[in-house]
């Protein structure tokens, strides 16, 4: 309830250009476990909402493979906005690059 308050909040927010907030910030929640019970790492859900000023298409659910590292996901925002990097952490954690969710991996 308190992430989905906070999207409503930033949504309802404009900014000058007459676009929201939400449409203008990156916003990204997940849990540590993909099952609490076992503490397993594997399929992880990550919950993305904003449009990244443009750069992230919105109503869609994303899969890859369950041994993909978050470090991917976490090179894919940096660059995105902005970052040249080459990794997000260990290097070994970020092999097979960014992923492909805005348009540039």
């Amino acid at each position: 309830e308190r992430v989905a308050s906070l999207i409503d909040r930033l949504a309802a927010i404009p900014e000058s250009d007459g676009q929201s907030l939400l449409y203008h910030s990156l916003m990204v929640w997940n849990t540590d476990n993909s099952s609490g019970a076992a503490h397993t790492i594997e399929d992880v859900p990550f919950i993305m909402a904003g449009q990244a000023g443009g750069r992230l298409e919105t109503g869609r659910v994303v899969t890859h493979p369950s041994q993909t590292k978050h470090n991917r996901l976490l090179l894919s925002i940096a660059r995105a906005f902005g970052h040249d990097i080459e990794a997000f952490g260990p290097r070994e954690y970020c092999e097979g690059g960014p992923l492909a969710l805005f348009g540039d991996a």
